[in-house]
């Protein structure tokens, strides 16, 4: 699964990296605040508690979600997240990643951080589950929940970053923080 989302997130990175090549960034016209554009990429997997080689990603409609929630209902699970920074090779001049990057295009720079964190979720009774699906908060989330929506009172993570679970590794974050300190 770490593979499959980091895979993922390349494939976005890339199809970044073919707008900047397309010209998309200098149609906004920033002039010399160009090459100070980060751009991010990030995708996340829920891991099947009972399968660690099958995923769940979004929820299609309704009824995938109920199967989703019913699954992971009482259980623990890991939720993989690949976050990718692509970032002017003059930026990185300064600093110093403990990583290589995965992508060079030019000028820019693509790196990518993979993480996973393991939440628990308590048993969701019939009430529960209804409240989850009516509050439309598993539309467009890895796993059918979000973690800081309604799922937040039946959900904690147990190992790991939130930030994981919603959608950001963690180390990527904090270079970027370092990004805009410098």
């Amino acid at each position: 699964l770490q593979e499959t989302v980091s895979f993922i997130t390349k494939m976005k990175m890339n199809n970044a990296l073919l707008e900047i090549s397309l010209g998309r960034l200098e149609k906004l016209e920033l002039n010399d605040s160009l090459k100070n554009i980060i751009t991010i990429v990030s995708d996340t997997i829920v891991e099947d508690p009972d399968s660690f080689e099958q995923l769940f990603g979004k929820a299609e409609d309704i009824l995938e979600a109920v199967s989703m929630l019913k699954r992971l209902s009482g259980r623990r699970h890991k939720v993989w997240t690949s976050t990718g920074l692509i970032i002017h090779n003059s930026v990185i001049d300064s600093l110093e990643f403990n990583i290589s990057p995965e992508i060079i295009f030019g000028e820019w720079l693509g790196y990518i951080w993979t993480e996973y964190s393991t939440v628990e979720i308590e048993e969701l009774g019939e009430d529960s589950l209804h409240q989850l699906l009516q509050s439309n908060s598993w539309k467009g989330k890895a796993g059918g929940y979000d973690l800081d929506g309604q799922m937040s009172k039946y959900a904690e993570v147990i190992d790991g970053e939130k930030i994981t679970v919603l959608g950001f590794a963690a180390a990527a974050i904090k270079n970027l923080e370092k990004i805009i300190e410098s």
